[in-house]
């Protein structure tokens, strides 16, 4: 009798470079991105009936347990492996490795992922079932793709010597595992025709991987070792708390393939598609008359070879040629197609501002009553005044805030020197500096001693928040900003005498309202603008309070 086959789909990413749609609470594995199902729903599916459910198992992230247990209903709960922190790929696969250990200790496993797409899903089925047969000789089997142009953003997988055909399939040994490369190298890989993609997909005996790990990485199987002891155990939950956080962070590829001996690759063509950017989303999905990819409706006279992704929202564009426009609810999203990998860096830029709401999920911040911010300034100590004073009067970044020291700020005029340029400094943050400053005895002063991140601030925030019983970060203190200047600057107050009662309804980013729409005021200071700047960022301190 054969051994069975078990699937791992890894499904724990958070897939920043698909923002805005793809975001931290809810990440690309969950969206239909690429057709009617989910990609994590599309992953299992094709892999009937193959491997049935009972054989299915997902390694994601303990948050999104409860979301992958929506999506795939009819897998059995203890398959459903929640991982207490990210510690990489190997670490994920050494779990599920564990796990199947106790079940069946002859068991072969597929490792695969929910964020791919795959279209020839019958000969994928036939992949899977050939690389099983060389797995069961002892083998560590990866799928190779096979390349159709110079990619720079796969890893790539040589091939050695060739160890014969395996159905349909041919085999050869690996003989190295490329990092990324770049044009040059890869023009030349592609056409060398000896080198395939590397699809991070792997097929291989749960006792041979699990023996790999203790050779090579000793410290992660000894803690798996203490995971597998309580498995089935009441103290199951306790041990992989305690031990999973603190093991390696490692990848697979570097930790085990990149070592490991007898490591075989089926060079395949399966249809497979890394949907990691836009653009791959635009190399996927079909296309209209003008070469516009549209999910949602989209009306142009003459815009071509874009994509255009808006479910909620009609988009109207003219003359454009090779864009990206993503709608969602809080974000609109607009790039150069060639420029789509960039998006991570505005993930960043996001990430360094401390502005978590538009990485984690549509952003719902609620303001902060007069008298919860009258809470803070009661409960807050001189240090932790400033630093909210920082943020909800001046509308600093936390990422700017932990630059700061003495020599950037000018008391006397009121202006602050951040990276990116002159600040108005209001009053109220300039009385609790002096305050601070009267209990310290000392006008000298950095603000990176004190908090040198985004992550120290935000701690700091959530201990406040925790004294007064409100949510507390930077959204909320920007949007509570953003209202006060709303409703005390002549612009919110048009906007109000037009709108009437609807101005209650209106949300208007603190970015975009003035005077943080003007980014750096520097040459301004003695002039109209420097003066208005101050007036109105003293007056929405006023009403804070």
């Amino acid at each position: 009798m054969p051994n069975p086959l078990y699937a791992l789909i890894m499904a724990g990413g958070t897939g920043s470079r698909l923002w805005p749609r793809s975001r931290t609470q809810h990440p690309k594995q969950f969206l239909d991105i690429t057709g009617d199902l989910t990609m994590l729903q599309q992953s299992q599916q094709r892999l009937l009936p193959l491997i049935p459910l009972d054989r299915t198992l997902v390694a994601t992230n303990r948050q999104y347990v409860e979301i992958v247990t929506r999506q795939l209903p009819d897998i059995p709960p203890e398959n459903i492996l929640g991982e207490p922190a990210g510690r990489g790929t190997a670490a994920a696969i050494g779990l599920a490795a564990v796990h199947l250990r106790k079940r069946n200790p002859d068991a072969l496993m597929a490792v695969l992922t929910a964020d791919h797409l795959i279209k020839k899903t019958d000969t994928f089925r036939q992949v899977l079932q050939a690389a099983a047969d060389v797995a069961g000789e002892d083998w560590l089997v990866t799928l190779g793709i096979t390349p159709s142009y110079p990619e720079t953003g796969y890893g790539y997988i040589e091939r050695g010597e060739f160890l014969g055909m395996v159905g349909d399939f041919e085999g050869y040994r690996v003989e190295r595992f490329v990092e990324k490369p770049d044009l040059s190298r890869a023009e030349g890989y592609v056409a060398s025709g000896n080198y395939a993609w590397n699809s991070g997909m792997f097929i291989w005996r749960v006792r041979r991987i699990l023996e790999e790990m203790e050779r090579h990485m000793p410290e992660l199987y000894e803690g798996l070792l203490k995971i597998e002891q309580d498995i089935h155990t009441e103290h199951a939950e306790d041990t992989l708390m305690s031990v999973f956080p603190n093991l390696p962070n490692q990848t697979i590829d570097y930790g085990i393939m990149e070592k490991a001996q007898q490591v075989a690759v089926l060079s395949v063509d399966i249809g497979w598609h890394d949907v990691g950017s836009w653009s791959a989303v635009y190399d996927v999905l079909p296309r209209d008359k003008a070469n516009n990819v549209v999910v949602g409706r989209h009306i142009t006279p003459d815009t071509v070879n874009s994509l255009v992704y808006s479910p909620k929202r009609l988009v109207a564009t003219i003359g454009l040629d090779d864009v990206v426009i993503v709608d969602t609810d809080d974000v609109l999203l607009v790039c150069p197609r060639s420029r789509a990998q960039d998006v991570k860096k505005i993930v960043d830029i996001l990430k360094s501002n401390g502005e978590a709401g538009y990485l984690d999920g549509v952003v719902s911040a609620q303001p902060l009553s007069k008298e919860q911010i009258s809470r803070i300034f009661e409960l807050a100590d001189s240090q932790e005044k400033v630093l909210v004073s920082l943020i909800l009067h001046a509308g600093l970044w936390p990422s700017h805030i932990a630059t700061l020291a003495s020599q950037h700020f000018d008391f006397v005029k009121g202006w602050v020197t951040t990276p990116e340029g002159k600040r108005p400094l209001p009053e109220a943050t300039r009385r609790y500096l002096f305050t601070w400053f009267q209990e310290t005895n000392s006008f000298v002063f950095s603000l990176g001693d004190l908090w040198k991140d985004r992550n120290a601030i935000k701690d700091v925030l959530v201990g406040l928040g925790r004294r007064i019983g409100a949510t507390l970060n930077v959204d909320v203190l920007f949007e509570t900003l953003a209202r006060a200047l709303f409703a005390t600057s002549e612009e919110g107050q048009v906007i109000q005498k037009v709108l009437g009662e609807e101005a209650e309804l209106v949300r208007v980013p603190l970015h975009a309202l003035f005077p943080f729409s003007t980014p750096d005021f520097s040459g301004a200071e003695n002039d109209p603008l420097g003066e208005r700047a101050h007036i109105v960022l003293n007056r929405a301190s006023e009403n804070l309070h």
